[in-house]
């Protein structure tokens, strides 16, 4: 041990053994995972996370009604009703002659009560024996014959199916007795009804 190259290998390494003990307590000691867990932000559980809102109702579709007195979670969604139209009711009715006995004539007004000077639609349905059937070279007019003229207006016509005509453009512009006309062909025979009106005169 006391020879110098002894004494020199010692003193190299003790030399490295302090450097290497100086340069591990410089450096940080890694932490644990325990305490790296511990100054983790928390992160919120499943559970604890906010539930989106369930009881918002959701727009009612157009044309429905939703009735505000019923709880949101039992609300009830209610078609609208449409309204019922309801078909004009029979102003004047009447059957032909002869070999066209078995036809009848029914006319509807509307609006079903026209006043004087008021314009007005016809309609017209020709059955014969309980059944529709068609008119050749149809019409229908009003006169009145007590005084010798009928309209001012010039109605005009069209079939909407078998045995149906609606009447566009009937004004009577007096009051008294008039006199409705249906007139045509039915398997080449001539067809004439005549139905009496009588147009009440305008309330004072």
């Amino acid at each position: 041990m006391h020879h110098p190259l002894c004494r020199f290998v010692v003193s190299v390494i003790v030399a490295g053994l302090s450097t290497c003990l100086l340069a591990g307590c410089s450096k940080s000691t890694p932490k644990a995972p325990a305490e790296a867990a511990a100054k983790a932000p928390a992160t919120p559980k499943a559970a604890d996370r906010a539930a989106p809102e369930t009881n918002v109702p959701a727009p009612a579709p157009k044309g429905l009604k939703i009735d505000p007195n019923v709880k949101v979670d039992e609300r009830a969604v209610v078609r609208a009703a449409k309204p019922k139209v309801e078909a004009p009711a029979v102003a004047l009715s009447g059957r032909g002659t002869g070999e066209l006995a078995d036809v009848q004539v029914q006319l509807r007004f509307e609006p079903a009560a026209p006043k004087v000077g008021q314009m007005f639609t016809v309609h017209t349905h020709i059955t014969r024996a309980g059944k529709p059937v068609g008119l050749g070279d149809f019409k229908v007019d009003s006169t009145m014959p007590d005084h010798g003229h009928g309209m001012m207006t010039k109605p005009q016509h069209k079939s909407s199916g078998p045995g149906l005509h609606s009447s566009e453009g009937f004004k009577l512009h007096m009051h008294g007795k008039w006199v409705f006309e249906v007139t045509g062909q039915i398997d080449g025979k001539e067809l004439r009804i005549e139905m009496p009106w009588n147009q009440a005169p305008e309330a004072l």
